[in-house]
């Protein structure tokens, strides 16, 4: 995961919902007016301040200037795979002056969001169209799922993550699920056991989807139910984009035909 050598890195990727979201919510203020009466506000100008100065500081410990945020669409291609996708989220309240900060980075930043696609698959389809040009800046660990350069916030270094160790945790996601974003994965394996699985798989020089399918099946869930939760963690990479706008080409295994019935079952 440490040993590639970094190559020059040009543009850095940064998700931009959760740092909209962080700088929004640290600068909101409670005041009690007494009387029971309180109100919540934001200074603007104190957000516009801690975006700067975060995005400035990031391309200091970097060495990389060129950047792009990437927000989300509120169109969302898993909702129509499966409606509970992020459902629970619905109607709560986002931090003052989010919308707001999101507008002032599209004015001043090389901003963009794309129809139907999270910012996690924005992120996820350029670091693999622009390999080893691009690094993922992210604190959210799903993006650990695609293959490439990423930040260490904590080191404030880059590290790689490669093909099959992508694939390994996308597999571990598309097992144990996320609660948080509202799919189950396969009822009764969590995280522990999802390793187990994969751990056997490659020990036995076995396909992860092969050994995945089967954990479904021994739950009592079928191949197409496997696919819509893998499709739920799978972050779309360059061979999934259609272009700007486009809904993108659903995620399949590499050995597809042999479940070509998958999606009927």
């Amino acid at each position: 995961m440490f040993m590639k050598k970094k190559p020059k890195i040009e543009q850095l990727l940064v998700d931009g919902d959760i740092l909209v979201y962080k700088n929004a919510s640290a600068a909101e203020q409670e005041i009690d007016w007494g009387d029971d009466f309180w109100t919540l506000h934001s200074d603007f100008r104190q957000v516009m301040g801690m975006l700067d100065n975060e995005l400035s500081q990031l391309r200091k410990d970097s060495g990389v200037h060129e950047m792009s945020i990437c927000f989300s669409s509120p169109n969302n291609f898993r909702k129509k795979i499966l409606p509970e996708y992020k459902r629970n989220r619905s109607g709560t309240r986002k931090p003052t002056c989010f919308n707001i900060s999101k507008d002032y980075l599209r004015e001043e930043y090389d901003a963009f969001e794309s129809n139907w696609l999270e910012a996690d698959d924005l992120m996820g389809i350029k670091n693999t169209m622009f390999q080893d040009h691009c690094c993922i800046v992210s604190i959210d660990k799903d993006l650990l799922t695609v293959p490439g350069w990423h930040w260490d916030f904590k080191k404030k270094e880059m590290f790689h993550v490669d093909p099959v160790l992508a694939d390994y945790y996308f597999y571990l996601q598309t097992l144990s699920g996320d609660p948080t974003d509202g799919y189950k994965g396969c009822p009764g394996i969590g995280k522990v056991k999802a390793q187990r699985v994969l751990d056997k798989a490659i020990e036995e020089d076995i396909d992860m989807w092969d050994a995945v399918l089967e954990t479904y099946e021994k739950a009592g869930f079928g191949a197409g139910y496997a696919l819509d939760q893998a499709r739920m963690a799978y972050i779309l990479r360059k061979e999934q984009y259609e272009g700007l706008d486009k809904y993108p080409k659903m995620w399949y295994p590499e050995h597809y035909n042999e479940f070509s019935n998958a999606e009927k079952s």
